[in-house]
């Protein structure tokens, strides 16, 4: 980030990638405290970020995302909700729970960018459309 603060081809810093994701490979392996742990170290990540000052908008992703108030899912989710110059987000919903999050995060007020969907196949009528 230091290096390319001041980069015009740098978009957006997107600090941390799911960072309160659960993973199947690690399961009984997490420590009893991995929520406030990393919770506490994206603090951390984000005063370092801030500290850099880097001309670009700063994000982390919010993964989690209860209904209409992602800002209780976790630590993690109210950082990234309350810290981000831009709400970044990911969504492996169908469409309509696409357009639903979108809705939810609009409330905060702030651009929103979709970086991860993958429009999954897999969901009825999703393939080829759009949240538009």
């Amino acid at each position: 980030m230091g290096r390319f603060g001041d980069d015009p081809r740098v978009v957006v810093w997107d600090l941390f990638n799911e960072p309160d994701s659960f993973n199947p490979f690690h399961a009984g392996k997490d420590p009893a405290r991995k929520r406030q742990l990393v919770g506490d170290l994206l603090e951390q990540v984000w005063d370092w970020s801030v500290a850099v000052d880097p001309m670009q908008p700063l994000t982390v992703g919010v993964y989690m995302q209860p209904g209409r108030h992602a800002e209780r899912a976790s630590q993690v989710a109210r950082t990234a909700l309350e810290r981000s110059d831009v709400v970044s987000f990911h969504s492996y919903q169908d469409v309509d729970g696409l357009r639903a999050t979108i809705a939810a995060l609009r409330a905060h007020r702030r651009p929103l960018i979709c970086t991860e969907w993958l429009g999954p196949t897999h969901l009825a009528g999703a393939a080829g459309r759009g949240p538009a």
